[in-house]
């Protein structure tokens, strides 16, 4: 048995204190410890393997500050004993949690089920734990499952498919899924899912190897960069077709998710994401690699280019054959982000001798950035 908020281990119980009565000679015998403890049966569909009961887990999240208490179910007996250190509201949940076996992810196809009986974490209810609490069964059902294929470029390293995942998470909690990509024909199967919206994740590890200096990009269904951006599946069966085409981007030799690294940075998130997007290329090396160099400073140039690319770099924009500024001309690095900028309102420049300048080298201020946003903003509507 297990206790922690992310399923370490944590001291257990606490020891009861003889206690002495002022003003008597008499000692009282050490107070019981009160036992807080939840149990019972788990079965699975009578066709299903019985070893896999061997890999179900049974999980009491307290409802005080989400700390998770969890135990494996008895492959003999199907039977399970949690031991709490305190009595309060536990969620409780049965489920497959899943494992690798060497090189190999295992998960059986079982819904997690959230006591007292439903598939739908929202629609379960908290067990009030005041004691030994005993019967609190589950009967575990086939889960739903969701397939596709992962593409990958054909230059990629052979190996890419032992670092590259599909995860699958519903938006309400209820269940999760993970599964590896296929080496020979980049399929994937999901197994375990639960009934309702969810969000599917593909990726690969930080070490995949690269690809003439670029690595992949996390991606979410619906071409999303962002979890939250992404089109959510509402399973009510069995789905397949989720495909992908994996895209790669520079890898960044300056930015490094491991605080540890010299070159860790705290917007590593950010700035990734920032050349998943196509926003920035960096600054690139001859082997294919880029830098950053986050601690840099950005030229007004380069905000204008961000700005366009990422505005989605559209395709209609024709840049001017004269310059709207006098010190900006066709030759000029960025020379059409710069102008669309200008078409598009986001900014005037400087009236100079009744000329306008951009001062394209010069740096952004921090004010001059929020009002490029600003105006950036109000444009949204057109520019989607």
């Amino acid at each position: 048995m297990s206790t922690a908020s992310s399923r370490g281990r944590r001291l257990g119980a606490s020891v009861a204190l003889s206690t002495l009565i002022a003003g008597s000679l008499l000692i009282a015998a050490p107070a019981q410890a009160a036992t807080y403890s939840i149990s019972g049966t788990v079965t699975i569909p009578d066709d299903a393997p019985a070893d896999w009961l061997a890999d179900l887990q049974v999980d009491a999240i307290s409802t005080v500050d989400g700390s998770v208490t969890y135990v494996d179910v008895d492959p003999v007996t199907s039977a399970y004993t949690i031991e709490l250190d305190a009595a309060g509201q536990y969620e409780v949940a049965f489920y497959d949690a899943g494992y690798w076996d060497e090189d190999t992810w295992i998960q059986h196809n079982l819904a997690t089920t959230w006591w007292p009986g439903t598939l739908s974490r929202d629609a379960s209810a908290p067990l009030t734990v005041d004691g030994v609490e005993t019967g609190i069964d589950a009967d575990l059902q086939y889960g739903l499952t969701v397939s596709g294929t992962v593409t990958a470029p054909t230059a990629t390293d052979p190996d890419w498919w032992w670092y590259s995942y599909v995860y699958a998470q519903t938006t309400d909690g209820s269940s999760w899924g993970y599964a590896q990509v296929d080496a020979a024909t980049g399929a994937y199967t999901l197994v375990g899912l639960n009934p309702g919206e969810t969000g599917i994740e593909f990726g690969t590890d930080i070490d995949a190897p690269m690809i003439d200096g670029k690595q992949f990009a996390t991606e979410y269904w619906g071409d999303a960069l962002k979890p939250w951006q992404s089109e959510l599946i509402d399973l009510t069966g069995d789905f397949a077709g989720i495909d992908v085409d994996l895209v790669t981007v520079p890898y960044l030799t300056d930015v490094h998710w491991d605080p540890a690294s010299p070159v860790y940075s705290d917007f590593d998130t950010e700035i990734r994401w920032l050349a998943a997007a196509g926003i920035t290329t960096g600054y690139a090396h001859a082997d294919g690699t880029a830098e950053f160099r986050p601690q840099g400073t950005v030229t007004r140039d380069a905000m204008a280019a961000f700005l366009y690319r990422y505005a989605g770099s559209p395709d209609w924009w024709q840049a001017p054959r004269r310059s709207p500024f006098s010190d900006v001309t066709t030759t000029t690095p960025f020379y059409s982000e710069i102008t669309w900028l200008a078409e598009m309102g986001i900014s005037s420049g400087w009236t100079v001798s009744g000329k306008q300048q951009f001062r394209p080298l010069a740096h952004i201020k921090r004010d001059a950035m929020a009002a490029f946003l600003y105006r950036y903003d109000d444009l949204e509507w057109y520019l989607s």
